[in-house]
């Protein structure tokens, strides 16, 4: 038997519908992985609700059944690193028990109150101290839909907690959390690196009831004995912060450079490009936030239907999975014969949009479509909803270089040479699955995960004469989004 200790670091990412936990070696090697899914509680139209306790199963399931494959002991855990779905708020009463179920980031309830509070705010004021957009899936007009339709859960000790945060007092008992998930709440404030007093006052958010915030790395907290028992794991195990999930997502992928941009695919996608300052848009088309790294900051835009679209275009037409799916696509020419999909599946559309009117539609349609022509078109809508975010980054006076890819999506030869084509930009692929997770165990200390994943990228160059034909099909594509506004 060998009695040599491990050092070993585990990762946590909380997702949109999955756990995923991975642990790594002090050099970044892949030990283990596990996962684990949960439902979304959804009573009324636009409410998307999870249980927490639902999370904290599936965790300890994952954690337990991580543990066992890598024949690790409790012991050769160094340190615990988190990521987690944002803006996805939990209500809780002092002791960290939640008092309302956790409305998740694609809940819409709020809409209204979001809308109010950035006029009342002023848009542009608001955006160039946050650098969000501010709508109804912050924390901030969450809460204020708590504070206006429920207030008896709104106890003199409430904690208000993201659900990173959340995981973060289970496992420590302390109320933290980090700057790139602090981005989340619409209050936190670029310049100061804390929640901006002034804007808290102006929405009802009490100060008091939000978490302490520490840098990414930072290890305020260690594993208490009650979750040790529970996760399998040592007491007094040191537990960091971590990092939202997008930009976990970004370190796990390997991508730390400024001027890179990263792609990290899911069910919906995040667009980050790295900047060493805080660059705005004059337009408000885009997120600004911290990243994992000190002094790196992230320029993102969200998709919110990438994955959850393709899913359900598979399901239209009748074959089983994305790889069908992409098999299919390949048989249509480029422009899909002059079909067109606005994949804007899940009402509205972020992205650089921020537009709540569009609906997912397919255009162009005539009896000589097929089911390839509208497989094709899928995925030629996604590549131009992400040339439209990384044109938006270079109108504020970033240079994109390659374009990084993270993600089950990034293993599609098919959709990273699309991607390539349409954008103009070369595209790096990598094999690194479960990134979040990943970028969640670097956060905890362990090693870089960038040489590891160059011996498994895989780059994708535009073709020029295809190129040229995807420059005029994004121009009509961007000029007939309207198309898919409800009337």
């Amino acid at each position: 038997m060998n009695d040599v200790k491990k050092e070993l670091y585990l990762g946590i990412d909380l997702g949109t519908s999955m756990v995923k936990v991975v642990i790594l070696e002090r050099d970044g090697g892949l030990v283990a992985s596990a996962g684990a899914e949960y439902p979304f509680l959804t009573g009324k139209p636009g409410f998307f609700e999870q249980n927490p306790d639902d999370w904290k199963r599936a965790i300890t399931h994952s954690v337990r059944e991580a543990l066992s494959s890598s024949r690790a002991a409790p012991s050769d855990v160094a340190a615990i690193g988190l990521s987690a779905q944002i803006p996805t708020l939990v209500l809780t009463d002092g002791r960290g028990s939640p008092t309302y179920p956790a409305i998740t980031w694609c809940d819409a309830r709020a809409d209204a109150i979001g809308t109010a509070m950035r006029e009342k705010a002023s848009p542009e004021r608001h955006y160039s101290i946050t650098g969000v957009v501010l709508d109804g899936r912050y924390l901030a007009p969450m809460y204020g839909w708590i504070a206006e339709n429920h207030p008896e859960f709104l106890t003199d000790s409430h904690m208000i907690l993201s659900a990173k945060d959340f995981l973060y007092h289970w496992l420590t008992g302390i109320a933290a959390t980090d700057p790139s998930t602090a981005s989340g709440f619409g209050l936190y404030s670029l310049s100061e690196k804390n929640f901006d007093a002034e804007l808290c006052a102006e929405f009802g958010v009490p100060t008091g009831a939000l978490p302490q915030i520490y840098e990414s790395h930072e290890k305020p907290g260690m594993l208490t004995r009650e979750a040790a028992r529970e996760l399998g794991l040592a007491a007094d195990t040191p537990v960091a912060l971590g990092v939202a999930d997008s930009m976990a997502g970004v370190l796990g992928a390997g991508v730390a450079e400024r001027g890179e941009v990263c792609m990290i695919f899911g069910s919906s996608t995040a667009v980050v490009a790295l900047c060493d300052r805080p660059l705005l848009s004059p337009d408000m088309k885009y997120l600004v936030s911290p990243s994992a790294s000190r002094g790196i900051f992230a320029l993102e835009a969200d998709i919110l239907s990438t994955g959850s679209a393709a899913a359900w275009t598979a399901r239209l037409l009748g074959v089983s999975t994305p790889a069908d799916l992409s098999r299919l696509a390949r048989e249509s020419p480029p422009g899909a014969k002059g079909v067109i999909f606005y994949s804007y599946l899940f009402g509205g559309e972020q992205g650089v949009l921020w537009d709540s009117s569009l609906s997912g539609t397919i255009a162009g349609l005539s009896l000589y479509s097929s089911p390839s022509d509208i497989a094709r078109a899928h995925y030629e809508g996604v590549v131009c909803e992400i040339r439209r975010c990384v044109s938006a980054f270079a109108e504020s006076g970033f240079e994109p270089g390659r374009l990084a890819a993270a993600g089950r999506a990034a293993e599609d030869p098919f959709f990273m040479q699309l991607i390539a084509d349409v954008t103009g930009s070369p595209v790096v692929a990598s094999d690194v699955r479960d990134a979040s997770a990943i970028g969640a165990a670097l956060t905890a200390g362990a090693g870089r995960l960038r040489e590891r994943g160059k011996k498994t990228e895989k780059v994708f160059t535009p073709e020029n004469n295809i190129k040229k034909f995807y420059d005029a099909h994004y121009r009509i594509y961007v000029k007939t989004t309207q198309n898919a506004r409800v009337l």
